[in-house]
């Protein structure tokens, strides 16, 4: 089990201050104090910026204060435009660089025509917001949008921070190189959640790229709709998003949604090493050449209560990695549902795999045999292999994969029992998780306590279908699933 700080998510910023210590810099166009930046520089630490409708043209560094920096009306009515930096090299509409921490909010405008901070022997970077060196401020409730930068990050980047980025939409940036819409790189640990990440472009990751050496952040409750990868050459991968480079992010929850990609993974592309971990995700309706979700190069990547289903090409292509998918559907996909090529280890178990035109799992390499046991196959008489089950009516397998014993029934894993069972609880233990249907009962006289996959405490007679963890005596002991 891939271990999970225990940390507090914010998802809402509330603006709330001491009224008897803060003061309020009101900023509009028409009035003697027109600047944001000089509102900015007038503040001490609790202040808040309020700023009138209107457009700004001009580039912003927080310069290390916790400060609110808030609309007046909202993003609708509220710009900042940054198409004219005072020096080239320091393009981004938004700068955070001096370790500002989340008391240093951005909340409420249109951030665009950014083109990034130049890194030299890279290029530009962060479009329209930077986070850099050790700064990890509150971006919510903005409209980002038509910003660019080279290297990555068009609409945002992360480098060594951990801001928290929730309730945005972050839409039509571009990097020529990755994350179109957001980049999070080395050391960074940033919260992204309740996003909407659309229409952005580049090579790696249109809609957002992970990558680098700790780089570990949430990705949660994000729609990731219509973002492309497109390469010279035909080489662009990961259209709504990937991981590269020993990145091992969590992404939870999230909607990834007609993507493209010229080459690979039009969904999702992991490379490089990387051990992401994707739970309860749906990834549906993207195109590309090599599957909605491309995995290669040692990547290693799990895939808990995914729905893979309607996309365009393979559900997952994966080559020289080692993979995992528990409990997911893997469904209607154009061609094959997991398609395995060169020195692949991989483990499908308790997962829907029906409806494909091709094989539901084929493997092309000799060498390595697929462990495909207990999985559902779209029929009681399991997949179809013309020797070892030519009676099977299920998806068709190839040679070498293991795929008996089957599943004689589709697994449900979504939904909460209405009525009490008679046996209150009936559980089953499956890699390491306990399956419980019907209410959760939690050992008598014993120190408990439920966390959700964020960390976060969850009172027992509120755990709803998902993934949690119990801690019993302050040691977190399993893995719970809670099913229909």
């Amino acid at each position: 089990m891939k271990s999970i700080a225990l940390s507090v998510i914010v998802c809402t910023v509330l603006f709330l201050h001491d009224v008897s210590h803060a003061t309020v810099w009101y900023i509009h166009p028409d009035s003697t104090l027109n600047s944001i930046q000089d509102g900015m520089d007038l503040c001490a630490t609790g202040d808040t910026v309020l700023v009138g409708a209107g457009t700004y043209i001009e580039n912003i560094n927080f310069n290390g204060m916790a400060i609110t920096v808030i609309s007046e009306y909202g993003a609708d009515t509220t710009i900042i435009d940054g198409s004219s930096p005072a020096h080239p090299d320091s393009g981004s509409v938004i700068l955070f660089a001096s370790g500002e921490d989340t008391t240093s909010v951005l909340q409420g405008f249109t951030i665009t025509n950014g083109s990034g901070t130049n890194f030299t022997g890279v290029g530009t970077i962060g479009g329209g917001i930077l986070c850099f060196g050790a700064s990890s401020p509150t971006i919510t409730g903005n409209t980002i949008t038509v910003n660019e930068a080279f290297w990555g990050g068009g609409g945002i980047a992360s480098l060594y921070s951990s801001p928290v980025i929730d309730s945005n939409t972050i839409s039509d940036n571009a990097s020529d190189t990755m994350g179109g819409g957001i980049l999070v790189y080395d050391n960074s640990e940033a919260l992204v959640a309740n996003n909407i990440i659309m229409s952005n472009t580049s090579v790696y990751g249109g809609g957002i790229w992970i990558t680098g050496i700790y780089s570990n952040p949430m990705i949660m409750n994000n729609y990731i709709v219509d973002n492309a990868a497109f390469g010279f050459g035909g080489y662009g991968s990961g259209g709504g998003g990937g991981t590269a480079w020993s990145a091992a992010p969590t992404f939870q929850g999230n909607s990834i949604v007609n993507n493209s990609a010229n080459y690979s993974g039009s969904g999702l592309y992991c490379t490089a090493s990387s051990t992401p971990l994707f739970i309860d995700n749906t990834i549906t309706g993207n195109t590309s050449t090599y599957g909605a979700i491309r995995c290669n190069d040692n990547a290693a990547p799990i895939f808990e209560s995914c729905n893979i289903s309607g996309n365009n090409a393979s559900g997952a292509s994966i080559f020289q990695c080692t993979l995992t998918f528990d409990s997911c559907t893997i469904s209607n996909n154009q061609y094959y549902g997991v398609q395995c090529s060169g020195n692949v280890e991989a483990v499908i178990s308790w997962c829907n795999i029906y409806g494909h035109s091709g094989y539901g799992v084929h493997n092309g390499y000799v060498s390595d045999t697929i462990d495909a046991k207990n999985n559902w196959w779209g029929d009681a008489t399991g997949p179809y292999h013309p020797t070892a089950n030519p009676g099977g009516l299920g998806d068709p397998v190839s040679d070498y994969v293991d795929f008996d014993p089957w599943l004689a029934d589709s697994v449900q894993w979504v939904g909460i029992q209405e009525e009490p069972l008679a046996n209150p609880i009936e559980k089953a233990e499956i890699l390491g998780a306990t399956i419980f249907r019907g209410p959760l009962q939690l050992p008598e006289g014993r120190k408990c306590k439920v966390f959700d996959i964020t960390g976060r405490v969850v009172e027992p007679n509120r755990i709803q279908a998902g993934i949690y963890f119990i801690e019993i005596d302050g040691v977190v002991t399993q893995k719970v699933v809670k099913v229909r």
